[in-house]
Order: structure tokens, then sequence, then C-alpha cells
């Protein structure tokens, strides 16, 4: 019990630092089975800012923050002292900000982010407190951003970035988190400008520049990100302008 005496008495210390100058209140009501309700109240306007179930001095059940609106501010599931299940944050006016899940008191499952009043700006997964799986992150049009995949907290795939109007701008492959294999540019209208391999995070091996008729603009050898041997430079119709060493 002294555990449950010491555990409330953090969350008050905490909730006046976050309150200023607010004098607060912590209601206990203790219940049978070893249960115990809490409720941190503003003692000028009697508001709850908090609240919760403890069991044997641990956080159970879904604790609740709240603004001076009313509105909810936070939601967290718990079990056993840790986060596990939903997890939400809303906004002052009652605008849902955030959503994760937890297990464990590590994150696992999905999580979104959202703009105010807006669209998701990031989708993403977790497992066992590492993204795990696909995510896509937005402007703030709700467009895609970037989008790809992730295992055990590495981009493992094909990541896509993209212009501002939904054209692909450039997509990358990754292997266990750094760039491994093709790679392709492409411009804000939609043609390539660029291909390419990367070998362990740098540019390697043949690369080439496009013209927008799909035309070759120049060509050459990368090692270690640095232009070598000869390189090539072509007009648009195909004609050999210029060799150049390195």
């Amino acid at each position: 019990m002294k555990r449950a005496y010491l555990f409330t008495a953090l969350i008050f210390l905490a909730l006046v630092v976050k309150a200023g100058a607010k004098e607060l209140d912590t209601v206990i009501t203790k219940e049978p089975g070893g249960w115990e309700f809490v409720q941190v109240i503003v003692i000028a306007n009697k508001d709850v800012i908090l609240e919760g179930n403890l069991y044997k001095g641990k956080r159970e059940g879904v604790w609740s923050e709240y603004w001076p609106s009313k509105y909810a501010k936070t939601m967290t599931s718990y079990h056993a002292g840790k986060k596990h299940g939903l997890y939400m944050e809303i906004d002052a006016d009652g605008a849902l900000h955030l959503i994760e899940h937890y297990k464990n008191d590590k994150l696992h499952g999905p999580r979104r982010e959202y703009k105010h009043l807006g669209p998701i700006l990031l989708e993403e997964n977790y497992a066992n407190g590492k993204k795990h799986g696909p995510y896509r992150k937005n402007y703030e049009t709700a467009m895609p951003q970037e989008t790809g995949t992730y295992k055990e907290g590495l981009r493992d795939s094909i990541i896509t970035w993209y212009h501002r109007n939904g054209n692909r701008f450039v997509e990358y492959t990754y292997k266990n988190g750094v760039k491994e294999g093709p790679c392709t540019v492409y411009s804000e209208q939609g043609y390539v400008t660029e291909k390419g391999e990367y070998k362990n995070d740098v540019k390697a091996g043949l690369w080439k520049e496009y013209y927008p008729n799909n035309k070759v603009k120049a060509e050459g050898i990368y090692v270690n990100d640095e232009k070598k041997e000869e390189w090539k430079e072509y007009d648009e119709l195909g004609k050999l302008i210029k060799t150049e060493k390195y």
C-alpha cells in the first residue's frame, strides 16, 4: 500500500509542474479487491485533469487526462502499470491528433498522426517497439510524401518519395536499412531523369541521366559516390557531344 501512496504522490508532483501555479488536490476512492480510483482536481474550479484506476498500486485500465475545455487530452490503456493497448492524444477542441497501440510498454501495432482537423499525416506499424511493416507519410494536402516498408526498425523495401503533385520523385531500394540496388529519379512531370544503382549506401556502377524524350543525356561510372573513368554526354537526338574522364 505504501507503494500506491508513493505512486499517487509522484502523479501529483508531475501534474503540479504541468499545471504551473494551479493548486491541485488528489482524491483517492478505495474500492474492494485492491482497487483505487484516483482523480487529480484543480481546487479553484473543481476541474478533473487526470483520472484512472490503480490495482494493487499500479495503473490498470484507461487513464484519462483532460483539457480545461473538458475534452480528453490523452487516453492511455494500462495493464499492471505498463502501457498496454490503445493510446490517444486529442487537441483542446476535440480533434484527434495521435493514435498508438502498445504491448507491455512498447509500441506494437498501427500508429497514426493527424493534421489538426485534417487528414492523416503518418501511418506506420510497430512490433515490440520497432517500426515493422508498411508505412506512409503524407503532405498536409493528404498526397503521399513517402511510402515503403520497415523490417525490425530498418527500411527494407523499395522506398518511394513523391512530388507534391503526387508523381514519384525518387525510388530507392533498401536492404537492412541501407540503399542497396536500383534507384530511379523522376521529374515533377513524371518522366525518368536518372537511373543507376547503390551499393552499401553509395552510388556505384553505371548511371544514366535522361532527357524528357527518354533519350540518354549522360552516362558513366560511379565508384563510392564519385564519378570515375569516362563519362559521355549526348544531345537530345542521341548524338555524342562530350567525353570527359575522371
